[in-house]
């Protein structure tokens, strides 16, 4: 996957993150950087292994 491909999967998990956590608590951007962090490092472990 390319970079601008991690890029968008990252701006797409960090709109669901923000989502959930809006759902559940008063959204603070310290949550919400936490959360979309876990999925960057999440994907991106995901796109290193081979296929």
């Amino acid at each position: 996957m390319d970079c601008f491909g991690t890029i968008k999967l990252s701006l797409i998990f960090a709109y669901i993150c923000k989502g959930i956590l809006q759902g559940r608590w008063s959204s603070t951007s310290e949550q919400l950087t936490l959360c979309t962090s876990m999925l960057i490092v999440k994907t991106m472990k995901e796109n290193m292994q081979p296929h």
